[in-house]
């Protein structure tokens, strides 16, 4: 018998290295993939981790031929093109950076770049060509296959070689695309060969090589249109699917955004980027009357969830699936993780007939905080309330008063261990506490990012090993999102600075300084200040921002550190140009770290965190960096 094996939160459990056959294997569909599968151009936004991968690939052929979800042959039978995912990855861009050694002139080495990126976006459709016309035999739901005879593949190889000036040994689709890889070595060849030769005559010599001339649309465009003919589909289309564009050079991501306008309409393109995309040429494409404009011409589809309720119905199927794969029995989250303490209210009107019952864990909540914390005695004292008989509370009083703080009060109750709280601990003496365990709380604190889901749950399940009524502890709930936490944190230490030190002038400023500042001001009015009914867990960066703190919350935003918060529930979730006057909240993987509690608030300026903070001088910045 196989053993499942969970992969490492961080690095195995990677989309890109993966095929679609096993992206397929247990890819539970969510709101956003429904959304993807649109015949629609779209703009795919998240930070990374949190599945466009994924997404992307689950479009292709190969992977929806072999997805077994009792929603695949829905989708099978609605998504009519065929998908063709374009990996855009870290070793791809430093290759197009690369080309010349750095001596090339700006109008070579883009021209090269051009010429490499056009080749590799036709390497990919060719590869998905050539899968459309192998036998299907091995599948048992084979989508968008075509048979030709080889007398038309043979026409279809030739037309595809003159349009895109090339030469494959044979005339076969397979032969063509070992001809690309040819030219992609042929490519950096070449800027080599210029890059030891004068600069005089470059224009001339790189001028009479017609295929670095190609554009990627023009070839896509006919490509497809020759392929459709050949297999009599004349009206078929194609989505372009590009991962991780952000990291390619900033004009080809111009060229391809820019692009979604203009293509036929037998092209799609489906593009992932991360959140906060702030080049200039970027929001010129976008801010333009010309470039194209959001749901008009493209459907954003951001990757986060504002409340932590919309991610439960994808935690609880990818929970099934998760439980099938490892053959354990088909228990609910709640048999086995226990109820959050969010959930204590169901629990105790359950069992007590109230919520607030005086032996209910509301009712102890309150007495216990009014007996330790004089300022919420006052609250209570103010509104003629008593923490002793909740039950006895007018009816206006419970609703708009008791029923709304209870949430805070619990929280705050937990935390403060004292009859008085004078400081913070230091960060790295703290424990995740288990009023984060259950498993609501697991499901908010993954915040519905698959990576983050399968990383803490399947390594608890992985230790129930087959056992029928078996049950994970809050003790092993927590030390699991510890653990992932802590590791989260070293990933965002590890990001580069926005710049260099200058000394005497400004600080290194990183994302994990700046997460304490506001984690740490959180928490003391959350719990350590005097009792605030709704205490502001929620940020916001005026306009006034110096530019060397907004380029560290672009990076936190982007790793997913921070998640963005519409103003109001008709807000835009597009992607993001600035991070200058939106709101965000810490991430509710970190939440644990700083002891917040896993909902939102009011909103407070960040200028009013930092100039809180215990040090200050973490933040001096140069004059130029307000500009």
């Amino acid at each position: 018998m196989t053993t499942y094996q969970t992969p490492s939160i961080f690095e195995s459990f990677n989309a890109r290295a993966l095929s679609p056959t096993q992206i397929a294997s247990g890819f539970v569909p969510q709101e956003h993939y429904h959304k993807l599968a649109q015949r629609r151009h779209s703009l795919l936004i998240g930070p990374r981790g949190s599945g466009k991968t994924t997404l992307l690939k689950m479009l292709q052929p190969e992977a929806l031929e072999a997805w077994t979800h009792p929603e695949a042959e829905s989708y099978r039978s609605r998504i009519d093109y065929t998908g063709v995912f374009i990996a855009t990855d870290v070793s791809w861009g430093k290759q197009s950076d690369a080309l010349g050694d750095g001596k090339l002139n700006e109008g070579a080495h883009k021209l090269l770049s051009r010429s490499l990126f056009t080749t590799h976006v036709l390497k990919a459709l060719v590869s998905t060509m050539e899968y459309r016309l192998s036998s299907a035999a091995l599948h048992v739901s084979p989508f968008r296959r075509v048979r030709i005879d080889r007398d038309a593949q043979v026409k279809l190889v030739e037309k595809l070689s003159v349009e895109w000036q090339i030469t494959p040994e044979i005339p076969s689709v397979l032969a063509l695309r070992h001809a690309l890889l040819g030219r992609q070595s042929r490519i950096r060849q070449l800027a080599s060969e210029e890059a030891h030769l004068d600069e005089a005559g470059r224009n001339r010599r790189l001028a009479e090589i017609r295929f670095l001339h190609i554009h990627f649309v023009d070839a896509i465009s006919n490509a497809v249109t020759f392929f459709n003919d050949a297999v009599g589909e004349k009206d078929a289309r194609w989505a372009f699917m590009f991962d991780e564009l952000e990291i390619a050079p900033p004009w080809i991501y111009e060229e391809v955004i820019s692009s979604i306008r203009s293509v036929s309409e037998a092209l799609l393109f489906k593009v992932a980027v991360s959140p906060v995309s702030s080049p200039a040429h970027l929001q010129n494409i976008l801010n333009t009357a010309t470039g194209p404009s959001s749901l008009d011409d493209y459907d954003p589809i951001p990757l986060w969830y504002v409340e932590k309720e919309e991610a439960y119905k994808f935690c609880v199927e990818l929970w099934a699936t998760m439980m099938g794969a490892r053959n354990l029995p088909p228990k609910t989250p709640e048999e086995i993780l226990g109820a959050s303490y969010s959930e204590t209210h169901k629990i105790d009107r359950a069992a007590l007939g109230s919520a607030y019952h005086p032996e209910s864990r509301v009712a102890k909540a309150f007495k216990s905080l009014a007996d330790k914390d004089p300022s919420f005695t006052r609250f209570l004292r103010e509104r003629h309330i008593s923490a002793s008989a909740l039950q006895q509370v007018p009816k206006p009083a419970m609703d708009q008063v008791v029923r709304k703080i209870a949430p805070i009060v619990i929280f705050r109750d937990f935390f403060r261990r004292a009859n008085t709280v004078q400081q913070i601990p230091k960060r790295r003496s703290r424990k995740v506490a288990d009023i984060y365990a259950g498993a609501l709380s697991l499901f908010a604190i993954t915040e519905g990012n698959p990576r983050w889901f399968i990383g803490i749950v399947g390594a608890l399940l992985d230790g129930i090993k087959g056992e029928p009524d078996a049950q994970i502890s809050d003790i092993e709930q927590v030390r699991r999102v510890e653990q992932t936490a802590g590791r989260f944190m070293a990933r965002l230490r590890a990001i580069p600075v926005a710049r260099p030190v200058t000394p005497g002038r400004h600080q290194i400023l990183s994302i994990d300084v700046l997460l304490d500042k506001i984690g740490d001001y959180f928490e003391r009015v959350a719990i350590i200040g005097a009792f605030v009914p709704e205490p502001p867990l929620v940020f916001r960066v005026s306009p006034e921002t110096p530019r060397t703190l907004r380029e560290l919350l672009d990076r936190a935003a982007n790793a997913g550190a921070i998640i963005y918060l519409p103003d109001g529930p008709g807000a835009s979730k597009d992607l993001l140009m600035t991070v200058s006057g939106k709101r965000f909240r810490i991430s509710y993987l970190l939440a644990p770290i700083y002891h917040l509690p896993l909902r939102t608030g009011p909103a407070v300026s960040l200028t009013k965190i930092l100039a809180s903070a215990a040090r200050p001088s973490d933040f001096f910045y140069e004059e130029a960096d307000s500009k």
